[in-house]
């Protein structure tokens, strides 16, 4: 099992990884859709609508990027924590705790690849593929906040359940982020695949991923634009295939009348009330990570179901000041079997609590106006930015500091 220092070094050594959205890459999962067709025929079944997919143009063709572990797993944490307060204070903590030990050492000098430790890549079949998927969508939302300034999503299936902005069509395989951040800006729906296999597991990923990936039409002819993010978690280096489907006239064209499968999109037919539960929502993410659970409760959009307002727990918050600022958050102690105890804070800056009520609840124009400004200012920081080690009193406290004002803190000592 790691010793105290090898946990420390694993969450806070730079690592380097990929992404790629070459030429090769588009032509392999169209391939990929070629092939999907001819065995769906060979079955005698129509196939769904797909669409044409290009090139992510900041990764093109590829893009080296450095990360520290701890980082990932504050993206994580932030992105996988639910907007409806209940039972979050153990969703979230947990999904952290789990990967702790998930990142492998290297003895090699300067940058090394980052890859996942033997004792991740060894865990049963079902637990490896929920550490897939949620390390897929790790590296979503940090290259959505990196490249996109994009910070802020909000779970698909959560929406879909709670907002009546009028749809179209509803999938059955629905996409797993939106990203929204300003009334009359670009909105983005990306889709998080992740896989320990091959390249060619990723591509084929990346195909059905073009099948249920939709668009959003706003009432003002805007529309959004899609991203689908395929994490490759190879045995000695880690790759993130990246394409775009756009909207737009080259999409392929069903008539919805004649198949099952009609073309996914989604119609908004009030902008305004749109923009307002989707702020909503990603500010209840946000309130919920930190632990106040009620005011994430009290951001919920009108026509939340009652049974999520039910049970809803009240974790006593921990107020902490440290170089970064102060912060209000929950704190939780796990002590696994290796003689390693784990405490683990997760906060928000305090006046960014208030400002967040603030900004959802502002009712002139010009006052959303003037919080899309501060929201720039917040959105344009680079995940993770800031990133301490201390000896403390209480163990090794590593800490990761985002943009959106969050802090993760992982506390290590001998139990």
């Amino acid at each position: 099992m790691p010793t105290l220092n090898e946990y420390v070094l694993a969450l806070t050594t730079d690592r380097r990884f990929t992404v790629e959205s070459s030429p090769q890459l588009i032509a392999d999962v169209k391939k990929a859709q070629a092939k999907r067709i001819v065995d769906l025929a060979k079955r005698k079944k129509l196939p769904p609508p797909t669409k044409p997919i290009s090139r992510a143009a900041p990764y093109a063709p590829t893009k080296e990027i450095v990360i520290k572990p701890i980082t990932l797993l504050h993206v994580i944490g932030r992105a996988t924590t639910p907007p409806i307060p209940n039972l979050v204070e153990l969703s979230a903590t947990w999904t952290i705790v789990r990967y702790i030990w998930a990142f492998a050492l290297s003895t090699s000098k300067g940058t090394a690849n980052l890859r996942l430790s033997d004792h991740a890549r060894r865990i049963d079949f079902h637990q490896k593929a929920l550490l897939s998927d949620q390390m897929g969508v790790g590296f979503a939302c940090y290259l959505m906040a990196r490249d996109y300034q994009m910070t802020a999503p909000v779970d698909v299936d959560v929406a879909l359940k709670q907002l009546h902005w009028s749809f179209r069509k509803q999938l059955a395989r629905s996409p797993d982020y939106l990203f929204s951040a300003h009334p009359s800006g670009p909105t983005f729906i990306v889709e998080c695949k992740g896989t320990q296999t091959t390249r060619a597991g990723s591509i084929w990923q990346i195909r059905s991923g073009t099948e249920q990936i939709p668009s959003i039409v706003f009432t003002d002819g805007r529309t959004s634009t899609g991203l689908i993010f395929a994490t490759c978690l190879k045995q000695k280096e880690t790759t993130v295939y990246v394409v775009d489907p756009p909207a737009g006239p080259n999409e392929q064209k069903v008539d919805d009348r004649t198949i099952d499968n009609p073309p996914a999109e989604w119609i908004i037919r009030n902008d305004e009330e749109f923009m307002k539960d989707v702020r909503r929502l990603a500010s209840a993410k946000t309130l919920s990570f930190a632990g106040a659970t009620a005011d994430a409760a009290s951001l919920a959009p009108r026509n939340l179901a009652e049974e999520y307002l039910q049970a809803i727990p009240r974790p006593v918050q921990e107020t902490v000041a440290n170089t970064h600022g102060t912060f209000k958050g929950i704190r939780e102690t796990v002590e696994p079997s290796d003689g390693i105890r784990l405490s683990v804070y997760r906060g928000l800056q305090k006046d960014r609590h208030d400002e967040i009520l603030d900004e959802v609840n502002a009712k002139q124009k010009d006052q959303l106006e003037q919080n899309d400004i501060a929201n720039d200012t917040i959105a344009s920081q680079t995940p993770g930015a800031a990133v301490t080690t201390e000896k403390t009193k209480k163990g090794i406290e590593i800490s990761s500091v985002a943009g959106d004002g969050t802090i993760l803190s992982i506390t290590l000592s001998k139990s």
